[in-house]
């Protein structure tokens, strides 16, 4: 978990999860043209050949998502 859950009780932040991929969910929107959200697709893309197409189009900053850097 990398973030504080609001409706899970059971699970607190940095705590290790195992899901299957139809269990994901997840939010993103675009301000000003920039993607907000979207971390499992940064996660997905970050590091990966495509990870400057991504960065083009989607203008991601990838600063934001510290999780990527740990």
């Amino acid at each position: 978990m990398n973030n504080e859950p609001h409706y899970v009780g059971y699970l607190e932040s940095g705590q290790r999860v195992r899901i299957q991929r139809d269990e994901i969910d997840d939010w993103m929107y675009f301000e000003d043209g920039s993607l907000r959200g979207g971390y499992t697709i940064v996660a997905l893309v970050y590091g990966t050949k495509k990870q400057d197409q991504y960065e083009a189009d989607m203008k991601i900053d990838w600063d934001q998502y510290g999780f990527l850097h740990k």
